[in-house]
């Protein structure tokens, strides 16, 4: 078998490999990085990406990231941007060069780490192999450009140029100098809201501003030493190319790609990102399903659970069979970051609290910590904005819908339900409408049970509300308000028999807790051991 067979086998093998990862693995990943940009397909958009060094590199991996709401077909095209870095580095070496989709793919288990970082690498590796017998003042011409479309990254085409043809010092400091006067001429004139650490190391290649991690660094380098280095010598080079050496080096790369998997990819956090994906999907079976084997100790996957349960209308019955946070395991006090209240805000959504919803979402929209809009944000409050009739407002947000690839068929579609009158009888907005509150007023989160008792007697048929107000009680420990209103449950919840959690509940508060096999008895029993250690600590 010829060493092209072999290289090519090892690249197509490397692909499926990566495809499989992302679409079967991890597509819960894919999910965050679309719900967290808005492609717009607009010159504005463009030149506003092109504005800023490494805008080429942003706006193509924002548009490529845009497919992510298709899982496969974002799985196979970061899979070929991830692998084509590989193919880049080495032609001849390509089992060997495949260490750097590895280096990328463990930089990727950081949900932070965006895609921009490796599509600019990709277009820096690319220019440097068309350009491989440029001029000197080809080369300088093609880092300043460079240094522009792709970003900082660029000075991996300068350590190649330097590696490959040993210039003179002077010659590759003068050359170095180029994207570094270049930086500091934009920050003194149309980047000063930049901060020049940032201008330097990459404004769009991490979501969080200021920060830059350690691969960031590493993989260019790792990159540049696969590409440029000179082959071993005759003797290695003719092992490394046998049956034994290629396993080897294949053995290598699977190697780091497992540890980095393992060390990056924490269950805990993809359990979580799992979670939010699969409520956005409206999967409340799987959610349920996954719980019962794995669910992580945390108020943000007690909500995923919950939600799940109310929507099989199994609250009642299961709630304690699962891990409660606490009174923050149904709906959580707002915190302004651009994750932490999405299942809130669904929970918002499914109950008919429309103005809680838009207020959430609107949060969570602007906590994107590198300024871009949301696609599942600006839909979800076009919708809020629709059920209060606030139709000229949502409006706006229609349009900047209009002008995506995935979101656009259903903005049109909102549009003519407004034009033609029909949003009451649309199926979810027509039903939030008679959910809602009718009235505007203010409340305070300790108070929640309260809104949710009062949403339900707004409207007797909103059993989602009812579920939310008993079990609200139950974790707030509220025994005889429960009670009180358990009657409540059995003239409006539909519920055949006594639910299983209520009757378990009561035995519980019955007995003052002492109850063996009782899922509410030990809740209540880990909740009054964290008061005690909270009150024994201040």
């Amino acid at each position: 078998m010829s060493d092209n067979t072999i290289s090519n086998l090892a690249a197509a093998a490397a692909l499926a490999a990566v495809f499989v990862f992302w679409f079967v693995f991890h597509p819960e990943y894919l999910n965050y990085h679309e719900q967290n940009q808005l492609f717009l397909l607009t010159a504005e958009y463009l030149a506003a990406r092109l504005a800023v060094p490494g805008g080429l590199a942003d706006w193509l991996s924002e548009g490529v990231v845009q497919f992510f709401c298709v899982p496969w077909i974002g799985a196979l095209l970061l899979s070929a941007v991830l692998v084509g870095t590989g193919l880049m580095c080495g032609v001849r070496r390509r089992v060997a060069a495949l260490v750097v989709p590895a280096l990328l793919m463990v930089h990727m288990g950081d949900p932070n780490a965006l895609v921009s970082f490796p599509v600019a690498l990709l277009m820096v590796l690319a220019a440097a192999r068309a350009l491989s017998h440029a001029s000197v003042l080809a080369d300088a011409l093609a880092l300043l450009v460079l240094y522009w479309l792709a970003g900082p990254v660029a000075v991996a085409y300068w350590l190649i140029r330097c590696l490959q043809r040993c210039h003179s010092v002077v010659w590759s400091v003068g050359l170095l100098a180029v994207p570094m006067v270049a930086a500091l001429v934009a920050h003194a004139t149309v980047l000063g809201q930049y901060p020049l650490r940032s201008i330097v190391l990459g404004i769009n290649y991490y979501r969080v501003p200021m920060q830059t991690p350690a691969l960031q660094v590493a993989i260019p380098v790792t990159a540049v030493l696969v590409y440029a280095c000179p082959c071993p010598a005759a003797g290695l080079a003719a092992w490394l190319r046998t049956v034994p050496g290629r396993l080897t080096q294949a053995g290598a790369v699977l190697a780091v790609a497992c540890v980095g998997v393992v060390a990056c990819f924490p269950r805990e956090l993809t359990e979580l990102l799992r979670a939010d994906m699969l409520v956005r999907l409206g999967r409340w079976d799987v959610i349920i399903s996954r719980a019962e084997s794995y669910m992580p100790h945390s108020a943000f996957a007690s909500q995923c659970v919950n939600l799940a349960l109310a929507q099989r209308r199994q609250l009642a019955e299961r709630q304690f069979e699962f891990y409660q946070s606490g009174s923050d395991a149904l709906i959580q006090r707002c915190v302004r970051d651009n994750t932490t209240d999405l299942p809130s805000a669904e929970a918002f959504y499914h109950l008919g609290m429309v103005n809680s919803c838009l207020r959430y979402y609107s949060d969570i929209q602007e906590s994107i910590l590198n300024a871009r809009k949301s696609g599942r944000c600006e839909k979800r409050i076009a919708e809020c904005l629709i059920v209060n009739g606030d139709y000229r407002v949502a409006q706006k947000h229609l349009d900047l819908l209009k002008k995506s690839l995935f979101y656009a068929a259903w903005a049109r579609d909102a549009e003519r339900c407004i034009a033609a009158g029909r949003v009451d009888e649309h199926p979810r907005w027509g039903w939030m409408r008679r959910q809602r509150f009718k009235e505007n007023f203010l409340y305070d989160y300790v108070e929640i049970d309260k809104v949710l008792g009062r949403l339900f007697l707004n409207n007797r048929q909103n059993t989602m509300a009812l579920d939310y107000f008993l079990a609200q009680m139950l974790l707030d420990g509220n025994v005889q308000g429960f009670a009180q209103y358990l009657p409540l449950a059995q003239t409006y919840g539909g519920h055949p028999d006594m639910p299983a959690g209520y009757a378990d509940a009561i035995r519980c508060i019955r007995a003052q807790g002492r109850v063996d096999s009782s899922p509410y008895a030990d809740y209540a029993r880990r909740q009054m051991s964290r008061s005690q250690t909270e009150r024994s600590e201040k």
